[in-house]
Formats: structure tokens, sequence, C-alpha cells
């Protein structure tokens, strides 16, 4: 557990960018016209190997605009998770924000999420796509299905009320991104960033939102990727409070 001395004084988003070009476009305009005194840094994580020249484009575009609120940062680990836990070391402010440059984690919500975090400093702010029942768009009936048997089965194990537990949208604390040992480099990473603090007894809000399929690129999480979630899962299980 975190001590409850936390302020919120400012916020770091961290937007990995793989093949985003307009949604970057869209993410960053609603970002800096609902937050722009919030926020303190928008960090774009680019991989030399995965991200596209357009899109790496795109990104330096909006840094020599703004350089000083606007930064990059080229990923030393590898895939998702690895971008994450680089960008947690360059954190300077005192929250950061885990989301998407693709729209599919609705930029709109961050307004509330940074409201809520505001009076819960010491706190997690998640966004959920369950709240009061499914919000999706464009995800397919067999993923939903499936979606909401993992979120049952897992918040009943961990015994929480939350209703999402891998939508990769979140505000924490930079001291508990920066005390944990993070190990999942694909997107179980997501899931993981939601368990551990969990397991430390760290609070977590629950914000409602919206998903909806991106509009541009292709998702690189893998189907198999999506075994690494069970493992995860029952490994953070079975650990002691760390």
């Amino acid at each position: 557990m975190i001590e409850n001395t936390i302020s919120f004084k400012d916020i770091t988003v961290i937007l990995p960018v793989i093949n985003e070009k307009i949604s970057i476009d869209k993410t960053i305009h609603i970002l800096l016209k609902n937050n722009y005194k919030d926020i303190s840094e928008i960090l774009f994580v680019i991989s030399k190997e995965k991200t596209e020249t357009a899109s790496r484009i795109k990104c330096h575009y909006f840094h020599n605009l703004n350089k000083e609120k606007i930064k990059i940062l080229y990923q030393k680990k590898k895939n998702l998770g690895g971008a994450m836990m680089d960008a947690f070391k360059n954190i300077k402010s005192s929250h950061c924000l885990m989301m998407s440059s693709d729209l599919e984690t609705n930029p709109e919500t961050v307004k509330k999420m940074i409201k809520i975090s505001k009076i819960n400093p010491n706190k997690i702010i998640t966004a959920t796509r369950w709240l009061k029942g499914k919000r999706f768009v464009g995800y397919g009936n067999m993923k939903t299905i499936l979606n909401l048997l993992f979120q049952k089965i897992f918040s009943y194990v961990f015994k929480t009320n939350c209703t999402d537990l891998t939508f990769g949208f979140r505000i924490f604390p930079k001291k508990v991104v920066q005390s944990i040992n993070w190990e999942m480099y694909d997107h179980s990473f997501l899931f993981e960033t939601f368990i551990k603090p969990l397991k430390n007894n760290i609070e977590i809000i629950e914000v409602e939102s919206n998903w909806k399929k991106r509009i541009e690129g292709k998702t690189n999480n893998k189907f198999s990727n999506y075994f690494k979630y069970f493992y995860i899962g029952f490994k953070v299980l079975a650990l002691k409070k760390n």
C-alpha cells in the first residue's frame, strides 16, 4: 500500500505508437483541448523496428509543434509491455496515464478520470467497458462473451468488485508504476497492471468508458498471447503481498 500523502500535481500521458496517424491527430487534439493545464507531458513511445514511418513522422510533427509538452521515447524493451515499462521509468510527473493512440481508449474519458484522480491521488483510476453493461463497438460477439467470462472469473478469483481488469486505460500514481517489478512484455501486461497493484492493497476506482474498434492499422495482439493472461493471473494470485 502506498502512503496517503501523495497529491496530484500533473500527469504524463503515455501513447505507444505503431501504425496510427489519423487517430493520433484526434487523440492529441482532444487531450490538449480538455486537459492542457493538467498534462505536463505527452510521451509518444516508438519502436525502431515496428513503428511505421508515417506514424513516426506524425509523432515528430507534434513534437516540433510543442517540444516542451510533447516528447518522443524510443523503446528499448520489446512489444507493448516493454514500451510501457520504458515509459514508466521516464515519468517525472506525480501521475501517469496509460492509454492507446488508436482511439480504442476514448480520449474524451480522460477529463473525468483526471478529476477523480485529483480527489483520490493515491489510488488507481481505471476505465471500464462493463460497468453498466457492455460498451463495445466492433469487438465481435465471441470476443465480447470471452472477455466477459474472463472478467467474471478473475474478479472472483481476486475478490474485487471491479468489472474490467484488462482494459489498458488507467491513471497511476508514479510511485506505483516505479515500485512494482513488471514482467509481461505482450498485451497481458495490461492485466498485470491491474492485478499486481490490487495484490498490494492499492485501491482501484472504475470510470465508465467505451471501446470502439480502431479505424486504421491492425492490432498487434496475437491470439497466442491470451494464454499469457491466465499465466500472469495465477502467478500473481500465488504471490505474497509485496
